[in-house]
């Protein structure tokens, strides 16, 4: 059986015109691939030199949309919907699998169970994929009850309130940030939370363990609780690339509980730790980014993520893990699972953006703040345009963004709320999708965080993963 990054390619050579094009133009021809090793000297394709260089027609298998049964889009945070096509027999058998998952974690089977969906719809494919999937499980399974109020959360609280009470637990899909929200606005209108048994999977931002303590904390359960909150890794162009297995959460447990993060894995902020299936996508990590390899209607070759972060094999992780002292395993038992279950599928581990971040579900570009720097005179008159920017977490366990600057060496004068208001303001002027509605609702959340340095300290990428440096 040919390896699947051979297949895709294969097929996309085959079956998909814009790819060809792409070849010939990159190469002067169509290369033969027939191992690996060739195949890591395929040319990265990315938005710009490919989905954005070639119609969204010949970038489908056979050149048609005709076959395709929903077209999806990104979240459009960048200004413009980027459109996504979807297979078939790609969504056919995903609910099965899903509710794997939830059995796994949940035991939904055994355990009645209600979900609230607060996503974004429409054409979102995260809102509209788990709003099939969840209908296919209670359809043919009859053990979970779905809610979708979506991404309004003066609804999912209500929904909370009338209805979670009647099951014995409750599974909330939402942002981090919108999911905190929704539990603490909950608790402070008097529903008793804590006696609901909700569990929270988070859907397009990683989190801190932190994160999961606060979360613990509101929703009832004991101190390390695993099940408390999840999430996995994906997005619209490549879909689901891992999951938060029990197996991550309690990696991510031992690294938290006895700082070891740094000596293990040298990040500074937790990665998201997910675990993920090499016959759906094939994984690698160049230059420190995640390329991806994956057939849909769009097949993606060496598709560049725009992710920092790389793969582990299994035992790779297991052996790593023991080198510092840490069982995972012997958690998993600690804490009332069967080890046995456990996943032994690879791992990837996602330490944030190259090209920026996601804060309450929008992503923030580093190109755009460095044309908020340029374009802006009162912000070019006092700082250089040399800025890091990370998501950080303030003392109550709310995002914020801060963003580190170097002041100008004659700056008429430093005001870090001025600065921090100017910033504000053009990313309003140029950001969409959930920036604006962020703004409008909560402008202390939206408003990044100012912090004055000198160049030295932002020289080398110790304190911030996301930076831009002139």
């Amino acid at each position: 059986m040919k390896p699947l990054p051979l297949d895709v390619y294969a097929t996309a050579v085959a079956r998909v015109p814009a790819y060809r094009r792409f070849l010939q133009e990159q190469y002067g021809t169509v290369p033969e691939i027939p191992d690996m090793e060739t195949f890591a000297t395929l040319p990265l394709m990315d938005k710009t030199n490919y989905i954005r260089a070639y119609p969204l027609t010949d970038r489908c298998l056979d050149g048609t949309l005709k076959g395709k049964h929903m077209i999806a889009h990104s979240s459009g945070s960048s200004g413009k919907h980027l459109y996504w096509p979807i297979l078939r027999e790609v969504e056919q058998g995903y609910w099965q699998r899903t509710l794997e998952e939830l059995e796994q974690k949940y035991a939904v089977s055994r355990t009645s169970t209600l979900v609230v969906l607060g996503l974004l719809m429409g054409g979102n494919l995260s809102g509209a994929l788990f709003a099939y999937v969840f209908r296919a499980i209670g359809i043919e399974t009859g053990c979970i009850t779905l809610l979708t109020p979506g991404r309004d959360e003066a609804e999912c609280v209500e929904v909370l309130g009338e209805f979670a009470p009647h099951f014995e637990q409750t599974i909330l899909f939402s942002y981090g940030a919108t999911g905190k929200n929704i539990i603490e606005t909950a608790i402070a209108r008097g529903i008793p939370v804590k006696d609901l048994r909700i569990k929270l999977r988070l859907i397009g931002e990683g989190y801190s363990e932190t994160f999961r303590d606060r979360m613990n904390e509101l929703l009832g359960y004991t101190y390390g609780d695993l099940t408390s909150v999840s999430s996995g890794y994906g997005a619209t162009d490549f879909r689901s690339a891992g999951k938060e297995t029990l197996l991550c959460v309690a990696i991510k447990r031992l690294l938290a509980e006895r700082n070891l993060l740094g000596d293990v894995f040298g990040f500074e902020t937790m990665p998201t730790i997910c675990q993920y299936s090499p016959s759906d996508i094939f994984i690698e990590s160049v230059e420190g980014e995640l390329v991806m390899t994956r057939h849909n209607a769009v097949p993606l070759v060496r598709y560049r993520s725009g992710d920092a972060g790389f793969v582990l094999e299994y035992e790779a992780m297991m052996d790593t893990m023991a080198r510092h002292g840490l069982d995972p395993h012997a958690l998993l038992a600690e804490r009332g699972f069967d080890p046995a279950s456990a996943s032994k599928q690879p791992f990837v581990l996602v330490s944030g953006r190259n090209d920026g971040l996601t804060f309450f579900g929008a992503k923030i570009f580093v190109t755009k703040i460095k044309t908020i720097f340029e374009e802006t005179p009162y912000l070019s008159e006092r700082v250089t345009g040399e800025f890091q920017m990370r998501r950080v977490e303030n003392e109550h366990g709310d995002p914020r963004l801060e963003i580190a600057v170097v002041p100008c060496p004659e700056a008429p004068d430093l005001d870090a709320g001025a600065i921090a208001d100017a910033v504000a303001r053009g990313l309003l002027e140029r950001q969409g999708g959930i920036y604006p509605e962020l703004m409008a609702k909560d402008p202390d959340a939206a408003t990044p965080r100012i912090r004055f340095v000198r160049r030295e300290e932002i020289m080398t990428p110790a304190s911030f993963k996301i930076r831009y440096l002139a």
